[in-house]
């Protein structure tokens, strides 16, 4: 599903930005070039998809396990004791998104060149780990488990990067083509919100 939800975000990025899109996959197709290969850009992609949905959960297992404990295993059941389980998901999700707040002041994920820095960047951090952590959260509830969570995240963190390799040019990161910009980020957003007006207290 993090692929799924990802790759629509790329696809609705692209279509709101036509122009950035880059039918050629011209990076892959350089460094193809530049190794001697004849393969083809777009079986590169696919293939690469297919490994990351195996391979992915499971190669970053160690560092997706240690924010899901942190994040789900302990905070959201902590919050969720005494606030309910709407609140609890929506609490966590902002606490995650300040946590990152100082990675972004430093121009993670968006530069420090983007207009309305820093403030913009801080928001779409909050807009992406809302969206996402309701669905991680969600996920562990359900289960009563941490781990499919951490197998999710695992996943998402191999694919998170992917809609980059379909754009060029100039564009802002603040609104694709990666989950963290608002646009791409949609997907979730929807989902996590369908979780919301769902879940019961």
């Amino acid at each position: 599903m993090p692929i799924v939800l990802t790759l629509t975000g790329v696809a609705l990025f692209i279509l709101i930005f036509p122009e950035v899109f880059d039918p050629e996959l011209s990076f892959i197709r350089s460094q193809l070039i530049s190794l001697d290969e004849m393969t083809s850009p777009l079986w590169v992609v696919i293939s690469q998809t297919v490994v990351t949905l195996l391979l992915a959960p499971v190669l970053n297992l160690v560092t997706s396990f240690g924010e899901e404990f942190g994040w789900r295993a302990f905070l959201l059941l902590n919050l969720l004791i005494n606030y309910g389980r709407k609140n609890a998901l929506i609490f966590s999700g902002i606490t995650w998104g300040v946590w990152h707040w100082p990675m972004i002041l430093m121009g993670h994920n968006y530069g420090l060149t983007y207009p309305g820095y820093p403030w913009l960047g801080l928001l779409a951090t909050l807009w992406f780990t809302l969206s996402v952590g309701i669905f991680f959260g969600w996920l562990s509830l359900n289960a009563h488990s941490v781990w499919p969570a951490v197998f999710v995240h695992g996943a998402f963190n191999g694919i998170a990067g992917i809609g980059f390799l379909f754009v060029r040019g100039s564009f802002s990161t603040l609104l694709g083509p990666s989950p963290v910009g608002f646009i791409a980020c949609l997907p979730f957003t929807l989902v996590s919100a369908y979780i919301l007006l769902k879940t019961k207290d």
